[in-house]
């Protein structure tokens, strides 16, 4: 068994990369934490608070990764070549971003896998081959569109136009609802001129604040 105290640095450390990864200022990771647990900094927190907020973090979308050695990689594998990483990556933040944008309520790899075998009869994403992975990904962009989200075509960018464009989807969805306030809108007018950290933490604060409004569950 793990040590206690083993196991809670990992947390901790799983939680700072979580923040990192979303791109949270320290507001918003603040706000985190002191809804999880009433506690504003992991150091005060006890190991079942530290699970609830790394729980928090991967339903918004932080997953941890593992290292696959390498006969794990090629055990069953039969048919056509696997769907590429690129593609599920692009799968994955294309749910997201319909999760942050209120039209799915569930982020879970299970709900990707659902709408991956619905569309295509596979049943679990890493199964797909790269034509049924492109298949999913033109869904899942005409979806977005739908949404007010038009997903570029080409990132050269490192996904910054991408992060613009979400946080505009979901900043014109907040303004419908009449959920924004003085400082939201200052935020939206000027989101073309945003850093991909920034454009990235805004849509998770107010992907949190739509899927709360629109009377879904927040998290």
């Amino acid at each position: 068994m793990q040590p206690a105290t083993d196991y809670r640095k990992r947390v901790i450390q799983l939680i700072h990369v979580a923040k990192n990864e979303r791109g949270l200022d320290d507001e918003t990771y603040r706000g985190l934490l002191t809804r999880e647990t009433g506690k504003d900094s992991c150091s005060k927190m006890n190991g079942t608070e530290l699970d609830k907020v790394l729980g928090a973090l991967k339903r918004e979308g932080f997953k941890v990764k593992r290292i696959r050695k390498p006969v794990e990689r090629v055990i069953g594998r039969k048919g056509p070549a696997p769907v590429r990483e690129g593609q599920k990556a692009l799968i994955t933040a294309l749910w997201i971003s319909l999760w942050q944008l209120g039209a799915v309520r569930d982020n879970r790899d299970s709900a990707i896998d659902g709408f991956v075998k619905r569309q295509t009869g596979v049943e679990h994403l890493q199964w797909l081959g790269p034509q049924q992975g492109h298949r999913v990904i033109e869904a899942l962009k005409v979806w977005c569109a739908r949404e007010g989200f038009e997903v570029p075509e080409v990132e050269s960018d490192g996904g910054l136009a991408a992060k613009r464009a979400l946080c505009r989807a979901i900043g014109a969805k907040l303004d419908r609802l009449g959920l924004l306030d003085a400082s939201d809108r200052l935020a939206l007018v000027s989101s073309s001129r945003m850093t991909a950290e920034r454009a990235q933490a805004l849509a998770d604060k107010w992907g949190f604040k739509l899927r709360a409004g629109a009377g879904g569950e927040a998290s």
